[in-house]
């Protein structure tokens, strides 16, 4: 068509329609209702306000979506696509190239190994989210360890004065009893079968740390005889656990396997939650330092002292 015979409201080029940025609200049904997590909201003392801080690609994430399926009935990876669904990745470049650009900040009931609930709301952004904060979960990838975006995640939070836990991440989904572990698991100490005892010093050659026999070595176990699709030894491995899976749980692939069998072993992340009800202060507990902080930048480190972290 000539330019002069063109009519004034087509354009010369056709604009695409239908732009799409977002996916959309996802499934938001929960095992408690709007009326009990208000109802925790109102109660500052049960309120945590914490922000996920890391290197990229260590799984902050994908820690979302584990503690998601704590709270929503739904499961969080696919057995199809063996992916997570990132749950909070709400943008379609964000499920496309698989980081999290724009991440959406969620308020999630939590419940400890008391089965008390705690309104829990998490950040990933990291300077503006450690300023609204009250408490910093620094992850770290198991495989990759501290990098250089994890220091200055430290950095930051300790400039804000707020206290940080850590969460060694990317064991599929698990959480350790942190206090049954913590006293003989850490650092060096070795288990001596002759005394049943733990020693400071390795009792004989090639003895590993207590931290690799009891914890490492099981999940390299599983690990391996998943990875090796040997049912029997699979079998046999997990009963000496406590644990039983059902014959169709061993026609999935390795990925849903491994991550089945790990969650059945070591359980669901409430020791995550005693972690924060027990480092992380309330809302309640913490205005009143964090005002203090804002208007004055004073460098009190008591908050660091009384949570263990100087």
């Amino acid at each position: 068509m000539d330019e002069d015979e063109q009519p004034l409201e087509m354009p010369i080029i056709k604009l695409v329609k239908n732009l799409k940025f977002e996916l959309g609200v996802k499934d938001s049904s929960t095992y408690v209702s709007t009326q009990f997590l208000l109802g925790l909201m109102s109660n500052p003392a049960l309120v945590r306000n914490v922000t996920l801080v890391g290197h990229v690609h260590h799984g902050k994430t994908l820690f979302m979506d584990m503690l998601v399926e704590q709270t929503y009935h739904i499961s969080t990876f696919d057995q199809n696509s063996e992916k997570h669904i990132r749950y909070t990745d709400t943008r379609i470049d964000e499920q496309e190239r698989r980081i999290s650009i724009k991440s959406v900040p969620m308020s999630l009931v939590l419940e400890d190994s008391n089965s008390k609930s705690y309104s829990v709301t998490l950040w990933m952004l990291l300077v503006t989210a450690l300023r609204l904060a009250d408490g910093a979960v620094l992850i770290v990838d198991a495989f990759e360890g501290v990098m250089v975006n994890t220091k200055r995640s430290i950095q930051h939070a300790i400039q804000e004065h707020i206290p940080i836990v850590l969460v060694i991440n990317k064991l599929h989904g698990v959480a350790f009893d942190a206090n049954k572990f913590a006293s003989r698991l850490w650092g060096d100490f070795f288990f001596d079968p002759d005394t049943r005892s733990f020693k400071k010093k390795s009792p004989a050659s090639g003895v590993e740390k207590s931290f690799v026999q009891f914890v490492l070595e099981p999940l390299y176990k599983i690990y391996s005889q998943v990875i090796g699709e040997h049912k029997k030894s699979v079998e046999a491995t997990l009963a000496e656990l406590g644990v039983t899976l059902s014959n169709a749980a061993y026609h999935l692939n390795v990925r849903p396997l491994l991550r089945l069998a790990c969650s059945a072993v070591f359980g669901i992340a409430t020791r995550f939650t005693d972690m924060l009800a027990h480092h992380i202060p309330s809302a309640k507990a913490f205005a009143s330092r964090k005002v203090e902080h804002i208007y004055t930048g004073s460098k009190d480190s008591t908050i660091y002292k009384s949570n263990g972290i100087l």
